[in-house]
């Protein structure tokens, strides 16, 4: 087991390896066959979404390894949504999920593995600050990625009200860190644009 640390608000890797890219808010972590492969969630949050696909097998570190099975997931947390795509490599090939959707997640709590040679990418909200370097090694729940200011709140927002499960309307009455208040599109106050949009739903029950 490995303690995070920082504060709550930190974001730790969720992947023990190399950083061999970072471009503004995205970190990509290449894991060799020697690192341990047990994924982590890098904040505390909410399991939105989570997309696998199978794919080829190309060295996990190439760009052309975008082709490759993988896994995405999606985290909505107390600083913003962030995304986790686990990408599997040329050894043994098999990615491992030990979440689904709609379960909340503790920072650094194990949200699978990738076996073996592989790839975890990072994308983390635009206001947060990258701590790390390219070419840093980094350990999965334990090694700070991302902090944000002091001073930043953040604003939640949502496209559907499946999005907004109570222990997501609660994060937002609890947390001092979030606006109290969420944003909506316009366009779900008008009955006619809920219909041509296929939504199950009325703009009064919306």
């Amino acid at each position: 087991e490995r303690k995070p640390l920082g504060d709550e608000d930190d974001a730790v890797s969720p992947a023990d390896g190399k950083v061999i890219s970072k471009n503004n808010s995205t970190i990509g972590i290449f894991m060799n066959v020697h690192n341990v492969h047990v994924n982590r969630a890098p904040l505390s949050g909410i399991v939105m979404e989570i997309d696998y696909r199978p794919g080829g097998y190309i060295p996990a570190s190439k760009k052309d390894s975008e082709v490759n099975e993988r896994n995405h997931i999606k985290i909505r947390s107390e600083y913003g949504d962030l995304e986790l795509t686990q990408i599997a490599g040329v050894l043994i090939r098999r990615i491992v999920s030990y979440i689904s959707e709609g379960n909340h997640v503790k920072r650094g709590e194990r949200i699978g593995m990738i076996r073996f040679g592989s790839r975890m990418d990072v994308w983390l909200p635009p206001e947060a600050e990258i701590v790390v370097e390219k070419g840093q090694f980094v350990a999965a729940g334990s090694t700070m990625l991302a902090r944000w200011p002091a001073d930043v709140l953040f604003r939640l927002g949502s496209l559907e009200p499946m999005d907004c499960p109570d222990e997501l309307v609660d994060l937002v009455a609890e947390s001092p860190r979030l606006a109290p208040h969420w944003h909506l599109p316009l366009q779900h106050a008008d009955d006619r644009v809920l219909r041509e949009m296929r939504r199950p739903y009325s703009a009064d029950r919306y």
